[in-house]
């Protein structure tokens, strides 16, 4: 057996062996490895939620600040010259762990509050002083590249900036969280007032308010629809599959004798929608058009 040479080159990584035997090479632009990529998850290669983990990391690279902060009218402020108990209260309404908190005005930001800070004066608040415990704030423009604002996230182990706007003025925050979101979609924790149970919320007039994380077994069982369980966990990944495309908000489109619209949407998957069960309304159409005339109308529809 003749020797292997040693310039012989060590077999490729599985993920690149995996990479080159199901992607053409030859994709030339964005929009073109992301329709690879919809075609590897539509053969089952990938599931639909590293599908959407990866077009989070593709988007990111074109999005700025402006894009996923929290608007300044939006931003929970807190006073300087608020007393140790004013502190804890509005901290216990608002259950955030970090805080902008300001001197003169809200364009004048003294530093950053870690609500947890104030655990270590629970016994002594009298000796409490918000100078002593505030962090600097970091600033940032509103066209700041998100994936510059990540790297300096975690370079610099901080989870909180201030946004700036082109006078200096305050425009909005913006967390480490929402950059993650990005990707991952939603993170939800035990402050956001969501019971993990209630998937669906009855509204009236056989209307139904629906999370797009739905289970298809439990929208079926609600609804009494009888969407496959083999392909897809959620009813947003059947939704988004039926359309071809990851719907805006507002778009509609006929599931079965289920009527849905999407209320809610990050661009990246759908998170919310509205369901029904009648059929799209053709404004064309009278009530009382009968069954062969409806018929006709859907296929010239179609």
């Amino acid at each position: 057996m003749k020797p292997k040479s040693s310039t012989e080159k060590p077999p490729r990584p599985w993920w690149q062996r995996w990479l080159k035997q199901n992607f053409s090479l030859c994709i030339d632009d964005r929009r073109e490895l992301i329709s690879e990529l919809h075609s590897a998850q539509a053969k089952n290669l990938i599931n639909s939620d590293s599908l959407g983990m990866i077009e989070g990391v593709l988007n990111i690279e074109h999005l700025q600040v402006r894009d996923v902060m929290v608007q300044r009218h939006q931003i929970q402020f807190l006073q300087i010259d608020r007393s140790y108990p004013e502190l804890v209260n509005k901290i216990l309404q608002s259950k955030h762990s970090r805080y902008p908190v300001y001197d003169d005005n809200r364009d004048d930001i003294a530093g950053i509050l870690l609500a947890k800070e104030l655990l270590n004066y629970l016994e002594s608040s009298d000796d409490f002083d918000i100078r002593d415990v505030l962090k600097e704030a970091k600033k940032v423009p509103e066209s700041k590249p998100l994936r510059s604002l990540l790297t300096e996230f975690r370079h610099e182990r901080q989870h909180m900036a201030i946004v700036v706007d082109e006078y200096s003025g305050i425009s909005g925050l913006v967390t480490i969280e929402d950059i993650l979101e990005r990707i991952v979609g939603d993170i939800e924790d035990e402050h956001d007032n969501i019971d993990e149970k209630s998937w669906i919320q009855t509204k009236g007039n056989a209307e139904y308010e629906v999370d797009a994380a739905t289970p298809v077994k439990e929208f079926n069982a609600t609804l009494g629809s009888n969407l496959p369980l083999e392909q897809f966990d959620t009813v947003g990944g059947i939704v988004m599959n039926r359309m071809g495309k990851i719907p805006q908000q507002g778009e509609e489109m006929q599931l079965g004798n289920l009527l849905v619209r999407i209320t809610r949407s990050n661009g990246r998957r759908i998170l919310s929608m509205d369901v029904s069960k009648k059929n799209r309304k053709n404004k064309n159409n009278d009530k009382q058009t009968p069954k062969r005339e409806k018929n006709l109308a859907k296929r010239i529809a179609a």
